[in-house]
């Protein structure tokens, strides 16, 4: 059980973090690109989430990069790494080698690539980049929420693997003697989940339309609002009066106004 324990463990921390196989990872991987970047690049029908910031996939890598998760890094001052901490946590052996926990993490990478576990997008000298396989990917419509006694922060997991973390060593980094302990849902997260299974949710995309823009600028975010074609394309305008005349407002959803209008034909 320890072993399953770790191999899940190493799964839930970076599948959090974005290195779940997707075709617009390959670019990523390969080339670096992410969204609309370098500036002003983008490929029709893309959608571009997440943006270019701290919450942009990271994949598993082999060797130190700054945008990615290095798998097999070594103890630097005094500072191990997390998968090496989490492999002598998990497998209750506080003094294990360095040197074997990255033997067996380096192995788990080979084997797993083999099995279709994991998914090698890229390899550059020495360094690969990994993603767990789309294939290998199970969703599940219910989950057991577990509290981790240390730092009180949520692991939530399919029922039958919950039973296995039922008083397991947490996860967090600093949380050493945290253990996990069962969490009923709060009402505030069983709204959210039942909206989740209805699919009743849209991604607000905002964008403002004011006369400090050029007329291209404005044109441009005229015609995404109305076409909406593509994903990332604005669905809410907080609008100055730029947006009052000559628009066929016919197909809005809604409006909103702020403050009273001086005049009632501004109002109309």
């Amino acid at each position: 059980m320890p072993l399953r324990l770790w191999l899940y463990g190493l799964l839930n921390r970076y599948r959090q973090r974005g290195a779940l196989e997707h075709p617009y990872l390959l670019p990523y991987a390969r080339y670096g690109y992410w969204g609309k970047y370098p500036f002003g690049w983008a490929i029709p029908g893309r959608e571009v989430y997440p943006s270019m910031t701290r919450y942009r996939p990271r994949l598993i890598v082999t060797q130190s990069d700054a945008h990615h998760e290095h798998i097999l890094a070594a103890t630097v001052q005094g500072q191990s790494p997390w998968p090496i901490v989490w492999t002598r946590r998990i497998l209750q052996m506080p003094q294990l080698e360095e040197s074997t926990a990255l033997d067996l993490l380096r192995l788990l990478l080979e084997v797993g690539a083999i099995s279709g576990l994991f998914k090698k997008l890229y390899q550059e000298g020495l360094k690969v980049f990994y993603a767990i396989a789309s294939d290998a990917a199970i969703l599940y419509p219910e989950g057991v929420s577990l509290l981790c006694s240390a730092s009180a922060r949520l692991l939530v997991r399919p029922p039958e693997e919950a039973l296995l973390w039922d008083s397991a060593p947490s996860l967090e980094y600093a949380a050493h003697h945290g253990r996990y302990v069962r969490q009923a849902s709060t009402r505030r997260q069983r709204y959210y989940q039942d909206r989740y299974r209805k699919g009743a949710l849209r991604r607000v995309v905002a964008q403002e339309h004011t006369g400090l823009l050029s007329t291209d600028e404005r044109e441009s975010i005229e015609g995404r609002f109305a076409k909406m074609a593509q994903a990332d394309d604005p669905n809410i305008l907080t609008c100055t009066s730029t947006l009052e005349m000559g628009i066929d407002i016919g197909a809005l959803s809604s409006t909103m106004l702020c403050s009273i209008p001086p005049h009632t034909a501004n109002y109309l």
